[in-house]
């Protein structure tokens, strides 16, 4: 115990004749402890912009930056090249890693509605900063230990001093609390300035971070594309429209067949009940007096029932076309899957992909299929053909 009290006394001492190199008398000691404060307090920002350089953050944006660049030197990110780029990804955190792990399992939309801002840098906002942490405690222990020193250099003051007495309590606080404030007051005021500056200098960081995270998922979103299925998207918006134009065709068959109907019948009446209208008027029977000829046409009304031969006529005709028009129907929708799956086979190439385009070119235009709805149905053939054909040569 006397040896600390000796080394408190010998500190003391210190301050109060060795220090006062300025000769700043009764200042002396408060003056030069509150100046080395706010000196030690500036180390400590130092040390903590430079502890902010060296963090993970900013490790993780040079590291968005570097692969960014590599994405858009590489320019097209398909199953041959897709290693590389999952390679860098598995060293990013582990919300990027899984997002992109989901993305190449759906294999639809973009890379960025499953590699989130939230998920790649939302966590580094809040999360406590080695440097900011560092630069308050060292502060703390420098203002405390200011403090500290500025009352041991007031020792002999503070010892000096009579209870009671009024002069002495103004000349305690001239010489003892005003020092002791002031050691406090300044390395804490430069504590407040530096800590608003580093305050800053971390949200200018996080939103250089967000920035190049936006860039990074900009350059997957326009390099990505092999698993971007573009014809899938068409089909998708399309087939609606598809199966409209094929429901119209079988409407407008089942139309045609009703039209025939009534149309077909009265012809097959005309030519049924042509030998009945030359039969039946046989007057010759009547001009003779004799009434016996007169029950031979009663065999003849026979022919009256003939309407069921023609609505079975009919009816066949009916059934006929129905199967036709059921029989093209069928075959539109065989030409719809031929070119959706031709469209959707990646292994197909463009010359092969035109060379099916020509022939269902040919075969539209040839006349068999004439109807505005077959023609519409061969235009959206033909149109997921070229569709696909110009992304194969893209690829």
């Amino acid at each position: 115990m006397e040896g600390f009290s000796k080394f408190i006394n010998g500190i003391a001492d210190f301050f109060q004749t060795k220090i006062d190199f300025l000769n700043l008398k009764e200042l002396s000691p408060a003056i030069y402890i509150a100046v080395a404060g706010a000196l030690l307090v500036f180390v400590a920002f130092v040390i903590a912009l430079i502890a902010r350089g060296a963090g993970k953050t900013a490790k993780y944006r040079k590291f968005l930056d570097d692969t960014t660049a590599y994405i858009n030197a590489v320019g097209t990110i398909d199953e041959n090249n897709v290693e590389g780029l999952n390679a860098r990804i598995q060293q990013m955190p582990r919300g990027v890693s899984k997002g992109w792990g989901v993305f190449l399992e759906q294999q639809d939309g973009y890379p960025s509605n499953y590699i989130t801002e939230k998920e790649g840098v939302g966590d580094r906002k809040t999360v406590k900063k080695a440097g900011r942490v560092f630069y308050s405690l060292a502060s703390a222990i420098v203002i405390l230990l200011c403090i500290g020193l500025a009352a041991i250099a007031c020792k002999s003051d503070i010892a000096a001093v009579t209870v009671g007495d009024p002069a002495m309590a103004t000349a305690t606080i001239l010489k003892v609390v005003l020092p002791v404030l002031g050691t406090l007051v300044l390395p804490l005021l430069i504590y407040f300035v530096f800590l608003a500056i580093l305050n800053a200098s971390y949200q200018s960081q996080y939103n250089k971070l967000c920035a190049s995270f936006r860039a990074f998922q900009d350059a997957m979103d326009e390099a990505v594309i092999i698993f971007r299925e573009e014809e899938d998207e068409f089909v998708t918006e399309n087939i609606e429209e598809i199966n409209a134009a094929i429901e119209e065709i079988l409407a407008n068959a089942n139309r045609n067949v009703e039209l025939i109907d009534i149309v077909t019948t009265p012809k097959i009446d005309t030519e049924e009940v042509a030998p009945v209208t030359e039969t039946v008027p046989e007057p010759e029977p009547e001009i003779t007096p004799e009434p016996e000829p007169a029950p031979e046409p009663e065999p003849e009304p026979e022919p009256v029932p003939e309407p069921a031969p023609a609505e079975t006529v009919t009816a066949a005709v009916a059934e006929d076309i129905d199967d036709e028009a059921r029989k093209r129907g069928e075959l539109m929708l065989d030409l719809v899957d031929i070119a959706q799956r031709a469209s959707m086979d990646k292994s197909m190439t463009s010359d092969q992909l035109f060379e099916l385009a020509e022939y269902l070119y040919s075969v539209k235009v040839s006349g068999d299929f004439d109807t505005e709805g077959e023609q519409e149905v061969f235009d959206l053939c033909l149109t997921l053909l070229a569709n696909s054909a110009t992304l194969a040569d893209k690829l």
